[in-house]
């Protein structure tokens, strides 16, 4: 036998041809067939459900990590925290040195009220201007109605430079008699407006505190201080009370020009 008859030859019976097998099938049960389809009715499902939220302009994103910060709150009670910027014409650096009572010579009101009887009895009781420099919360400047519009003007001695004002918003007493707490019961002072040197300057106060109130202002020249009711609260008796002011200057202010 020639060497090209053996190549011609024919694979002997059960040798396994050379290449790659076919594939084997798999048997199927009717449990997987079931199986199967319902997990392509769940996955329709949710591509259904999903194709709705976006054409709807839903997001699937986590509110909370995405919501708007809070801005900051200002503090509460005036007085606390960082010192709140002047309303007002007058401008400048507010003082922040030591303070003395300023020279007050005279106080005059636009209202007052006279001659009142303690409702425990008692002497009568004038409630003027001047009730507001005597160093007492047992007095106080009272006048009737809400008393927005009402002034207290202080002329001062020397015309000295005035660095911080202030006042108590309320009548800050109590009837030793009776128990009336006039601070409770009187309309509470809750803005003012200070006019000195032909400037003027805001101040907010807080009507849950009976103590002196103040705010520092940039040391001004001036011989007159005018103090002007803006708001009070509602109170039980229609009656506006204020029972101190304060005035201060610079502990070692020059004295004013000649």
């Amino acid at each position: 036998m020639s060497r090209a008859d053996r190549w011609l030859r024919p694979a002997r019976p059960g040798r396994p041809r050379s290449g790659p097998r076919p594939p084997r099938r798999a048997n199927l049960s009717g449990s997987d067939i079931a199986g199967i389809v319902v997990l392509g009715v769940v996955g329709l499902a949710i591509a259904a459900v999903l194709a709705l939220l976006i054409g709807h302009g839903f997001s699937l994103r986590d509110p909370s990590r995405h919501a708007a910060r809070p801005a900051s709150r200002a503090p509460a009670h005036p007085g606390r925290g960082p010192a709140a910027p002047l309303v007002g014409t007058l401008r400048g650096t507010p003082f922040t040195g030591t303070l003395r009572a300023a020279p007050v010579a005279d106080v005059t009101a636009s209202c007052g009220q006279h001659g009142l009887r303690p409702a425990g009895g008692g002497r009568r009781v004038d409630f003027f201007g001047d009730r507001t420099v005597d160093g007492r919360l047992a007095t106080a400047w009272r006048c009737g109605g809400d008393g927005v519009g009402r002034t207290l003007t202080f002329q001062l001695r020397d015309r000295p430079l005035i660095a911080a004002v202030g006042l108590v918003p309320g009548f800050a007493a109590t009837d030793p008699i009776t128990g009336r707490d006039g601070f409770e019961t009187d309309r509470r002072v809750l803005r003012v407006q200070w006019s000195l040197a032909g400037k003027t300057v805001v101040q907010t106060l807080d009507p849950t505190r009976r103590q002196l109130q103040t705010i520092r202002i940039p040391a001004t020249r001036a011989g007159r201080v005018t103090m002007t009711v803006l708001a009070t609260t509602p109170g039980r008796t229609d009656v506006v009370a204020v029972s101190e002011v304060a005035l201060s200057s610079p502990a070692t202010s020059p004295p004013a020009p000649a």
